[in-house]
């Protein structure tokens, strides 16, 4: 969790920076990090929530329940989303388009996860999330989630699948995007999202994806 929290602020800060060239009032780095640090708590609650969704590449359910709490997630951001049909999962595209004439980023995101052995786990269920601190000897153990109650540990970690990749990264764009929103610093230019569900099979269906929606998908930035 201390990487995850190190991450999310320098993915709020890169995001901050890279809207507030075109503001003429930039945020200081103390009001971002001090931004972060009130919302932590709140966003590992979000994270824990978003941990607990299976999403496995190959399980059609697993993917469509996932795509659903996304499209839910993206829509309180302002995002308008659409599903880009392919054979088999569909690929997330969601944007949020402020000024036709200003810039374009792209932003591509992975959603999916391998799938998962849960008697290779020292916990019940892989999608259960879990807090673990260390002991004496170094060993992860187990405590209560009511433990946050009080503030983060930056020493604690969450244990659960794709809790790394690739749910950190996904957690860490949605959680900045609130943000700047919530410091009145929301990017001026316009943004295009491309969430793939099958990555960690290979991508097979993007190229596809991205060809044949090569108009909707057009940018200034990668």
């Amino acid at each position: 969790m201390k990487d995850a929290t190190t991450k999310l602020l320098l993915g709020l800060g890169l995001l901050a920076t890279t809207s507030l060239q075109l503001q003429a009032e930039p945020l200081s780095v103390a009001t971002v990090r001090q931004a972060v640090d009130d919302y932590a708590t709140r966003a590992v609650s979000f994270y824990r929530e978003f941990l607990s969704l299976p999403n496995d590449a190959n399980d059609e359910q697993d993917i469509e329940r996932l795509v659903s709490y996304l499209e839910a997630r993206f829509g309180e951001l302002r995002f308008a989303t659409q599903r880009l049909s392919t054979s088999a999962n569909p690929v997330l595209y969601a944007e949020r388009i402020v000024d036709a004439d200003a810039p374009t980023v792209l932003v591509y995101l992975q959603a999916d996860g391998q799938p998962v052995d849960p008697s290779a786990w020292d916990q019940d269920d892989p999608f259960d999330p879990v807090l673990k601190a260390q002991n004496e000897a170094g060993e992860w153990q187990a405590i209560p989630w009511s433990s946050t109650d009080q503030g983060l540990n930056p020493d604690w970690r969450i244990f659960a699948r794709s809790a790394a990749d690739s749910k950190g990264p996904m957690t860490q764009f949605m959680v900045a995007m609130r943000l700047l929103e919530q410091l009145d610093a929301a990017p001026d230019y316009n943004l295009k999202v491309v969430i793939d569900t099958e990555e960690e099979m290979g991508s097979p269906r993007l190229a596809g994806v991205v060809e044949k929606h090569r108009d909707l998908l057009a940018a200034d930035m990668l």
